[in-house]
């Protein structure tokens, strides 16, 4: 039992979330409006529990440091033998704050659709759509993040280990909430360091008298606060940005609602100056998915029909568990448990993930930079008989003719067959042969984007060389037959 020690410093990290896409944190709450409906208070305010960032952080400081001693003391824990530690880190409750007039025109929440596309036919998976119901897209929340160090602690360390992970939250590499890999939750901490000593008699009278933050004395950041002696594993991620142009063909990602006068619409995002046209992070995921799995088929390479409810990779995984707890009477350990998810997914599932295993890339939602060029096309149902229009089947849409945007998504801890798949699917984009088509009507010749240039890691790629030269890929040579696809 570790026993009591005096406190001897409280270091505040207080600022304000700023969401750049959408969030969306799940309730128990069932409606019969949405099928995931967002976590409210009593009195309807959406918020995100600490618990919530506390996790999330968690998870960045698992895969930075090798410090599981010292990640134990901040944030706590119990294990098997009911043996445990709480605490040291305090997370609020961070809550969505309104005035009364800021929405008069637009709800605060609204419902994204989602469907899933079936890999032999092309078209949307019979009984496989559903929605969530999410925030607009510029939220903000107040936050306020509290360390607690005690006497023999390492203070250098523990601050050291969680001013990183602010400085991660501060840039946007912490996402927030659930469908992180398909554009929501993605945010930056704005925060300011202030530190409670404890030895100081002024400090304490001036905190307990006001009972404010803001009574404690701020401080600055610097490089030597980030350098004590913290063991830090080789993680590395891909941040990848492709610039695209809405050129050569129309492009339209449909709207659950239509508009007033077009029976569909670009569908669109709400902010606080009203309804911005955004691509959602799974329209884009669901394409790259569906690219990355053509090339290795192509290739003779194993990628399974991840809605194939026999030869899935989550469907084998769920049966093979079932027999083998049948067959030893126990469930497996988590850590044998990870083995035979990791060892039983296919390389594609490995990197985009699976109901059985979270993905290793995350893509956001995409906003056009300016307010892009639409066009009215009408069109007309032909009826098979006659040759004619088919009557009372006229119908238009409004799709975006001209505009510019940015694809950004982040590869975590990316393998050899990571980096050589992404140079393929970067090869595909620029090229366009065949062309990678988002969004409605691809059948009709929509949705092709023009590539226009792309950075890797802020290294600026044009041509083939460069893109292997920015993803550290020697050789291309049977890539696809490698241990870390296969293993």
């Amino acid at each position: 039992m570790i026993p009591e020690r005096k406190i001897r410093y409280w270091e505040f990290f207080e600022g304000v979330l700023y969401f750049e896409t959408p969030v969306h944190i799940a309730s128990a709450e069932i409606t019969l409006e949405t099928d995931s409906a967002l976590l409210k208070t009593a009195d309807g305010r959406f918020y995100i529990p600490g618990t919530s960032s506390a996790g999330a952080l968690r998870a960045r400081a698992n895969d930075l440091f090798e410090e599981p001693e010292l990640i134990n003391l901040i944030f706590g824990y119990q294990d098997k033998q009911e043996t445990g530690l709480k605490s040291r880190l305090f997370v609020e409750d961070a809550y969505a704050e309104f005035p009364e007039d800021a929405y008069a025109e637009f709800p605060v929440t609204f419902l994204r659709d989602g469907v899933a596309v079936d890999r032999k036919l092309g078209a949307s998976r019979h009984k496989a759509k559903y929605d969530l119901e999410i925030t607009q897209a510029d939220l903000e929340l107040p936050l306020v993040i509290k360390l607690e160090i005690r006497e023999e602690d390492n203070a250098e360390k523990m601050r050291a280990l969680i001013l990183h992970l602010m400085e991660n939250f501060k840039i946007g590499r912490i996402k927030l909430g659930a469908g992180k890999s398909r554009g929501l939750g993605a945010c930056k901490f704005e925060y300011r360091w202030r530190s409670l000593d404890f030895s100081d008699p002024r400090q304490i009278s001036s905190y307990l008298c006001s009972r404010d933050i803001k009574a404690i004395p701020e401080k600055e950041v610097s490089v030597s606060d980030l350098n004590a002696d913290l063991v830090l594993k080789d993680f590395k991620e891909l941040v990848c940005a492709i610039e695209m142009e809405v050129e050569d063909s129309p492009f339209l990602i449909k709207n659950r609602w239509s508009g007033d006068d077009y029976d569909a619409v670009f569908t669109a995002a709400l902010t606080r100056n009203g309804a911005l046209d955004y691509i959602p992070g799974s329209s884009i995921k669901g394409v790259i998915r569906a690219r990355a799995e053509k090339i290795l088929r192509t290739l003779g390479a194993d990628a399974c029909d991840i809605l194939d409810i026999e030869v899935g990779c989550s469907s084998r995984i769920k049966r093979y568990l079932e027999k083998l707890e049948e067959e030893n009477g126990e469930k497996p350990s988590e850590e044998e448990l990870a083995r035979i998810i990791h060892k039983h997914s296919c390389p594609i599932c490995r990197l985009f993930g699976n109901a059985c295993l979270a993905g290793r890339i995350q893509f956001d939602d995409t906003f056009f930079y300016a307010e892009p060029d639409k066009k009215k096309l009408d069109h007309v149902a032909i009826d098979r008989f006659t040759g004619g229009a088919l009557e009372g089947k006229l119908f238009n849409e409004q799709p975006v003719i001209c505009g510019t945007l940015r694809l950004s998504f982040v590869i975590r801890n990316p393998s050899a067959f990571d980096r050589c798949l992404l140079a393929f699917l970067l090869r595909d984009l620029r090229d366009g042969l065949p062309p990678i088509r988002f969004g409605y009507g691809k059948s009709k010749g929509n949705g092709v984007l023009k590539f226009v240039g792309a950075t890797i890691n802020d290294q600026e790629i044009k041509d083939i060389s460069a893109i292997k030269n920015a993803l550290g890929v020697t050789s291309a040579d049977n890539w696809w037959k490698g241990e870390d696809a296969h293993e």
